[in-house]
């Protein structure tokens, strides 16, 4: 296995260069529910729109989901006996996810004991090759098939790249837990890290090697969970209170992305033209998908809420972010 922290420079933290905060572009932020399902997740969108994610039914089962022109497909690993996700799709349509799940209360919900990508139905197991890994789980794919995720040796988390069978390992140099969580089409990673065990979580960016940190200013935790090929990255922030909001770096500038009235928002997959997937929590403790798009006219107007399927009560938690390393 080849590691990409044989080569590197460690950026300054954007908490401590100049930065400008933003208010929030304005988007149009529509619901994503699994129709039928307790619980649903939305987590990967491609240039054409399709968006992947995951949902739980009454029953406790758990599934990945394709949503594509209107249409809602299940993406279940055929080898899966506790459950499948669907993580990252690329615009050829190949997706990415984990199967054989963690329990929720495990902290690393999206996490599974394999990796998979779905080829038009055609499944192929992803599991890291190195000595001792416990778990795989592939999280985003880009259009050359470069997947990146995170594996376990029964501890922390380590980053992998996955480019055409040869894997090397993502490590912010000096950090643990790092994971490795979005990929764009020039090969710049996204993820987050520990500066040591019991640490906050801090996102990075990994452009050929060359990390930097990436920190919502006076945030207490920070993940990015996505960029793409604009180089705009999306991933969410919690100050000491607790509550997770969503956030897009771009230009320089950090947006917060809240969907209208939820008590929490975690932004999780950004396409080209800016759309932004998701998951939020209402009021009433129920999570739900979310796709936010940029409003370029003046209908509907900015926050504009729109429903779409159905979303029954859940206890899932918000994203696995809030665990262990």
């Amino acid at each position: 296995m080849k590691s990409r922290i044989a080569f590197f420079g460690i950026g300054l933290t954007l908490l401590l260069s100049p930065v400008r905060l933003a208010v929030a572009d304005p988007f149009t932020y529509t619901t994503i529910d699994f129709p039928g399902a307790t619980v649903s997740g939305a987590a990967g969108i491609n240039n054409p729109g399709q968006i992947v994610g995951g949902y739980t039914l009454a029953d406790g089962t758990r599934h990945g989901f394709l949503y594509s022109g209107g249409i809602f497909s299940t993406i279940d690993d055929p080898l899966a006996t506790t459950g499948s996700e669907a993580l990252g799709i690329n615009d050829s349509g190949e997706i990415v996810g984990a199967y054989d799940l963690n329990p929720p209360e495990a902290g690393h919900i999206f996490e599974g004991t394999h990796g998979f990508s779905d080829s038009g139905g055609a499944f192929t197991t992803i599991d890291d090759p190195s000595a001792g890994v416990t778990s795989t789980t592939a999280e985003k794919i880009n259009k050359s098939g470069d997947i990146v995720g995170v594996f376990r040796m029964g501890g922390p988390g380590n980053g992998f790249l996955d480019s055409g069978g040869v894997f090397s390992t993502v490590n912010f140099p000096g950090g643990v837990g790092t994971h490795a969580n979005g990929i764009n089409n020039a090969g710049e990673i996204v993820g987050q890290y520990k500066a040591s065990l019991g640490a906050r979580h801090q996102g990075f960016l990994d452009n050929g090697g060359v990390f930097t940190t990436i920190d919502f200013p006076l945030a207490a935790d920070t993940v990015a969970a996505d960029i793409n090929t604009a180089g705009d990255i999306v991933g969410s922030y919690a100050f000491t209170k607790g509550t997770i909001f969503g956030f897009l770096y771009s230009g320089g500038s950090f947006s917060t992305i809240a969907v209208p009235l939820a008590a929490s928002t975690e932004a999780v997959g950004i396409n080209d033209q800016g759309d932004i997937v998701g998951v939020y929590l209402d009021q009433a403790g129920v999570i739900h998908g979310f796709e936010a798009s940029p409003t370029t006219t003046a209908v509907p107007e900015p926050g504009t809420l729109t429903l779409l399927g159905t979303g029954l009560i859940a206890a899932w938690s918000i994203r696995r972010r809030r665990g262990p390393a």
